[in-house]
């Protein structure tokens, strides 16, 4: 669990860089990616 917290926060810091080169809109849809594709690994 606490692997895919730091995961979270390492991929929220990696997109939160890319928001402020102007690519805020790419970075949240691929925040929103990430986060999918963690609960999904949580589910299974």
């Amino acid at each position: 669990m606490l692997g895919l917290l730091e995961e979270t926060v390492i991929i929220l810091r990696v997109f939160g860089k890319l928001g402020r080169k102007g690519k805020k809109v790419k970075a949240t849809f691929f925040t929103k990616v990430a986060f999918t594709k963690i609960l999904i690994g949580i589910s299974f």
